[in-house]
């Protein structure tokens, strides 16, 4: 993937942005200073810089590539339900919302020791990972040091990955998810913390402790939502009072996963019982499962960009048909991640007649000799012996020609297929049957319509791993009725759903890590806080001679778990970006 290119599209608007809330800042600091007395003095350092504007309730900071906005708007809202909430009226709803937030309170502590163990195995599994990969990365150096060269040539492409499975998959556009996803992934994390901060609010609220105001930062490119409350006023709350504040968040993502679950299952139900959905969208847009998949979006810097246009239909990924109404199994996905059934190899079996005397040379077939003509690609031909054992010769040939012709070449299994009746375009009676040499190539072959009622069809080759296709188009059995109907909707509308549901269950347990300026740290503290003193006639002597009184002893668990867990964190971040960059 071209990363440069999918990053330019996204830098340019980026950098505009921050150009003019810088612009707008100065010169808002040059209208609002105005001197008590006259001066002579016109040295720029002399003139206060104004770092933030007033509008109202609201405040706006600028400092390099941060941008935060602080309003008390909504502080009267907040101050009328708090008030509200303490009154005998609302006793039976302030109940049942109190042991809600206890257990929540509980819900956090499980969610902060599945965090820290999740945290610790995987740390351990990448550290495996890692140690795996360049022992098998030293081993290949050295056998490839004393391995002759065609020995060289039918090693390649057998380095394997580490067996391991890591059930965390971390998110990191370009890498793990096209790069055209960051905007969506943005925009699914930036609601869920804003649903975050609303469990602190409610929980806050119970325990009648003032808003001082909420806001939302933007840093570089990252926004976030954060609501302030008196410190004075958190620190006198009891350990119990303030974990409900604290646990008040994680647990108001924890529900918004249950919320999106059941909106999921339920909508496929609803789908599959009464097919309302499809009721729906069939006023705007067109089921082609039947015929293919409608290709959607492709990603910014593709090379398929410039011959796969949005809207155009895949009808058939090398032999395999995407025609497939019944089948559960998303054929476009498990064949181009190469996860695929053996079904899809014998549907591959066919190959291409070619005139024998074509087939001439294997020199691209072989290490560097193949650079004298880029353009030939190695194919291989089935002789069937005398003893029924298979063999196969190789030579160059165009790839375009073979894969691509048009009108296409007859397609066989053995060379008899060739000469027989069925050949109307390769008269050669001495035609062989060849197909590409999947030791030296890995082309997939894109069967297309440009458009829903076109009845011609167009073969798109392309030369690399199948993963990249599936990294870089994506389809859906849905394509537009009309042309001012955009086919991206529905795309952008899944996206986004999904990855509400995977940032609504990351951000429940990263905020419950033990990690200072996280719940997780707050929590620990108010749980150490909560734990029962000592008797004091066991360690009074004791502890005025040493200086080990419970609170400082609660103080360094508190610093020794906190330090070992942000270790852990910043270590795992850095090894699954080396093993996805390996790998």
């Amino acid at each position: 993937m071209l990363v440069a290119d999918t990053l330019l599209p996204l830098l340019l608007p980026l950098s505009l942005f921050w150009v003019v809330v810088h612009a707008l800042n100065a010169y808002a600091g040059r209208s609002r200073y105005v001197p008590l007395l006259p001066s002579n003095v016109t040295n720029a350092h002399s003139r206060p810089r104004l770092k933030h504007w007033g509008l109202s309730s609201t405040t706006l900071n600028v400092k390099y590539l941060h941008l935060t906005a602080c309003t008390t708007a909504w502080n009267s809202l907040y101050d009328r339900m708090a008030e509200k909430l303490g009154t005998k009226t609302y006793a039976r709803i302030r109940y049942w919302m109190t042991v809600f937030y206890d257990i929540g309170v509980v819900i956090g502590l499980m969610g902060m020791l599945c965090a820290v163990c999740a945290l610790a195995w995987l740390s351990g599994v990448l550290l495996w990972d890692l140690v795996q990969i360049s022992s098998r990365v030293t081993e290949r150096s050295s056998s490839l040091s004393v391995q002759k060269r065609d020995d060289m040539e039918l090693s390649r492409g057998t380095m394997t990955t580490p067996a391991s499975k890591v059930f965390i998959i971390p998110i990191i556009p370009g890498l793990t998810v096209p790069f055209v996803h960051l905007p969506v992934i943005l925009l699914a994390v930036f609601l869920c913390q804003i649903f975050h901060e609303f469990g602190h609010v409610i929980s806050a609220a119970l325990e009648s402790v003032s808003l001082f105001s909420v806001g939302v930062s933007f840093t570089v490119i990252f926004p976030s939502a954060h609501v302030s409350f008196p410190p004075r006023q958190i620190e006198n709350l009891s350990p119990r009072r303030k974990g409900r504040i604290i646990a008040g968040g994680p647990c108001h993502n924890i529900v918004m996963w249950l919320l999106l679950l059941g909106v999921g299952r339920t909508s496929v139900w609803l789908e599959k019982s009464t097919s309302i959905g499809s009721t729906f969208l069939g006023l705007l847009y067109e089921d082609i499962s039947h015929i293919g998949r409608a290709v959607v979006d492709i990603e910014e810097g593709s090379p398929l960009k410039d011959f796969l246009l949005v809207g155009s239909i895949v009808t058939h990924l090398d032999d395999v048909p995407l025609a497939v109404v019944q089948s559960r199994d998303d054929i476009w996905s498990t064949y181009l991640s190469e996860k695929g059934p053996d079904e899809f190899r014998l549907l591959n079996m066919s190959g291409w007649c070619v005139p024998r005397t074509a087939f001439q040379g294997a020199a691209c077939c072989y290490g560097t000799r193949g650079l004298l003509n880029p353009a030939l690609s190695c194919f291989k031909h089935k002789k069937i012996l005398l003893d029924d054992r298979t063999d196969w010769n190789k030579g160059c040939l165009d790839p375009i020609d073979i894969l691509a012709h048009s009108p296409p070449r007859t397609r066989c299994i053995i060379d008899e297929e060739c000469s027989g009746p069925r050949n109307h375009h390769d008269s050669d009676p001495d035609a062989i049957c060849v197909g590409p040499d999947e030791e030296t190539t890995s082309f997939t072959r894109l069967t297309i319509r440009r458009h829903h009622g076109d009845a011609g069809v167009e073969t798109l080759v392309w030369n690399g791993p199948k993963i990249e296709i599936w990294e870089q188009v994506k389809v859906s059995r849905w394509a537009s009725r009309f042309w001012f109907v955009p086919m991206r909707t529905l795309f952008l509308a899944g996206s986004c759903f999904d990855y509400l549901v995977a940032a609504s269950l990351s951000l429940f347990f990263f905020n419950l890590l033990p990690v200072p300026l996280l719940d997780g740290g707050q929590l620990l503290k108010a749980l150490l806080n909560n734990l029962p003193e000592l008797h004091a006639g066991d360690f009074d002597i004791e502890s005025m001679r040493s200086g080990q009184t419970p609170g400082r002893r609660k103080a360094r668990i508190e610093r020794g778990i906190m330090f070992w867990t942000t270790g852990m964190l910043v270590a795992c971040v850095l090894m699954a970006v080396l093993r996805t960059m390996k790998t």
